[in-house]
């Protein structure tokens, strides 16, 4: 169970990698957060964009950029220190430019004091059904940084009673293809901790109804993702 769910974990994040390329001139994001019972943690924030835009872009495209003078703008905040940062070449296609920053968080309901994730409401909150986890990508984020895929998992010291996305014990993934990104309608990745969690606020907002990671995409990733793998282990031989 555990092998499977590792796998299933990693051909995610390398199909959304891969997929990309058939998007041309949208940022494809993908969130790694470790969460404690504290309410800190650690982020892993990678995307990807066209090097060709990029220039013409001047290397930031909406609320991410894509120089190292930048990211330490756009990605510290009090709350927040930036570990560590990389960009380069993406393994999977020379055209596109990929960024990696692995973030250290006190609060994770204070994310979105980074300039980078000022239109993301993240959360951490009480209701009558327990403590809720938020990671809310608002209509303004969505249209303000041409969001084509999110990919998002969530590993938690508590275990996880109830999700939108996909559970396993004390992780959750959740994924929102080209397909299910409505520029209009806000993308809530939401949670509920079976035990006490660090809150900062009572419960205030909506059911946080959304397409989770089930339908035609799942199939397709998995295949895809199938594929990938044996590639790289016939490689290796």
């Amino acid at each position: 169970m555990l092998f499977r769910k590792k796998l299933l974990m990693q051909l995610l994040f390398t199909l959304s990698i891969l997929l990309t390329p058939m998007f041309l001139g949208a940022v494809n994001l993908n969130q790694m957060i470790i969460l404690k019972k504290n309410g800190s943690g650690t982020i892993r924030v990678v995307y990807t964009e066209k090097e060709t835009l990029l220039k013409e872009k001047n290397f930031v495209i909406g609320q991410f950029p894509f120089s190292k003078e930048k990211i330490e703008e756009y990605f510290k905040s009090p709350s927040s220190k930036i570990f560590r940062s990389d960009i380069g070449i993406s393994k999977n296609d020379n055209t596109l430019i990929e960024v990696t920053v692995v973030i250290h968080f006190s609060d994770f309901s204070k994310l979105s004091e980074m300039k980078s994730f000022s239109n993301i409401r993240t959360g951490l909150s009480q209701s009558d059904s327990g403590n809720i986890f938020r990671n809310v990508f608002t209509t303004d984020f969505l249209k303000n940084n041409t969001i084509d895929q999110i990919y998002c998992t969530l590993n938690s010291d508590n275990k996880i009673k109830s999700s939108n996305g996909k559970i396993d014990d004390k992780e959750v993934v959740w994924f929102r293809g080209k397909g299910y990104i409505d520029v209009n309608k806000d993308i809530q990745f939401i949670a509920t901790f079976e035990s006490d969690v660090k809150t900062s606020s009572k419960e205030t907002e909506g059911d946080g109804k959304s397409c989770g990671l089930f339908g035609m995409e799942l199939p397709l990733i998995l295949l895809s993702g199938l594929v990938i793998s044996l590639r790289m282990k016939k490689n290796k031989s």
